[in-house]
């Protein structure tokens, strides 16, 4: 599995996700709020966490598609 993260530009900076990510995935350095996803566990507690609905996160499995399964030697 792949996380990516998007942080809308509504973001505020109240560090709500900041306090509440199990992994401490979230980190305001200056005025930006930054992420790694390496450390993230997909349990996607940020976005309902967020005022600002500025979290989102998109998981990404790695699924054969319809083609390549059928190209192969069991069909």
């Amino acid at each position: 599995m792949k996380v990516k993260i998007i942080i809308e530009p509504t973001c505020n900076l109240c560090g709500e996700c900041v306090k509440y990510c199990p992994t401490r995935v979230y980190k305001i350095e200056g005025n930006k709020l930054t992420y790694d996803t390496e450390k993230c566990i997909y349990c996607k507690a940020c976005e309902p966490l967020c005022p600002q609905k500025a979290i989102k996160t998109i998981v990404e499995h790695n699924t054969l598609k319809h083609k390549e399964v059928v190209n192969t030697k069991y069909f």
